[in-house]
């Protein structure tokens, strides 16, 4: 069967309006930029009520004087290893309530704020763009379940269980494997983002999700 040349023709118009309406990958790495300082920055004025500024500099100051002695070290030394994992485990357990207080912004913000503000986070407003449902209206699960692969959400609840829960041991190899399976999935969604033919993350595509652009 035999395509006629008015077809063609469709078929390209068509491929250059999906060109020129897909969502560019800087408009949405800037306002993910921009959504996560709002988050981070209302997390930690959050939780600078509850900790004491000087304690935690001196925890980062020991973790990092630990960090850089084992970076400079010609052989791995056993016990300031030991020492490296204690000194992440105070820091951690002493910032759990910054943690805390990121996974409820991130609730907040990224989940409620987004789906009762038509799709749209701060960011996303100044980028010009918003989500929506390939079916129907956007949903709280769909934004729940999109939420959990594009923001550390997910990395927090974790983070926050094994701390609670689990050995300091258990906690630092485990908080390892949980960042480096995030980290893998996220950069699997910039990839589909970036040269993807619609231009959809992983967590576009599993939940039937769109980024779109608006006038």
């Amino acid at each position: 069967m035999e395509v006629s040349k008015s077809d063609k023709e469709s078929d390209k118009k068509s491929d250059k309006n999906d060109k020129s309406n897909k969502v560019l990958f800087s408009q949405r790495l800037f306002a993910y930029l921009i959504d996560y300082l709002i988050v981070s920055i209302f997390a930690a004025l959050i939780a600078c009520a509850f900790i004491d500024a000087d304690k935690m500099l001196d925890l980062n100051k020991r973790l990092e004087n630990v960090t850089q002695e084992i970076a400079t070290s010609e052989k791995l030394d056993n016990l300031k290893y030991e020492e490296y994992i204690d000194a992440c485990y105070d820091v951690a357990r002493y910032q759990g309530i910054i943690t805390l207080a990121e996974l409820v912004m991130i609730i907040l913000y990224f989940v409620i704020y987004q789906i009762y503000n038509n799709g749209q986070t701060i960011g996303k407003k100044l980028m010009k763009i918003k989500v929506i449902s390939k079916k129907d209206e956007l949903t709280m699960n769909q934004m729940i379940f999109r939420t959990c692969l594009s923001t550390a959400l997910i990395v927090n609840m974790l983070s926050l269980l094994l701390l609670s829960f689990v050995s300091k041991y258990t906690y630092f190899y485990g908080v390892l494997v949980i960042e480096f399976i995030f980290n893998t999935i996220f950069l699997i969604s910039v990839g589909m983002v970036m040269f993807g033919k619609n231009g959809y993350a992983l967590h576009d595509k599993l939940f039937n999700t769109e980024v779109v652009k608006i006038n």
